[in-house]
């Protein structure tokens, strides 16, 4: 996998590296390593399944992404995609 900048991933405690979700391409999957920010729409992630640990799916990419969590479809913006860090699934 490809960092979007030219530093090196950040590594996750375990030595894995993190990746945000806009690296993912549609049908890879990847486990939520952190969602950044505090933000209303981050608590709403987390509500919505998008938090530590947890499995997603990446269905669309573009500005609106769909994402497959606990079963069900969840669509964020790009922007909200880019603040949930992932390490492989």
């Amino acid at each position: 996998m490809v960092a979007i900048n030219s530093q090196a991933p950040a590594l996750t405690s375990d030595g894995s590296a993190e990746i945000t979700l806009l690296e993912l391409r549609r049908g890879a999957c990847g486990r939520v390593a952190r969602v950044l920010g505090e933000s209303v729409e981050a608590a709403r992630l987390k509500a919505l399944g998008v938090c530590e640990g947890r499995t997603i799916e990446v269905l669309r990419t573009g500005d609106a992404w769909v994402l497959r969590v606990l079963g069900s479809r969840i669509g964020i913006s790009r922007e909200l995609a880019a603040s949930v860090l992932l390490t492989a699934a």
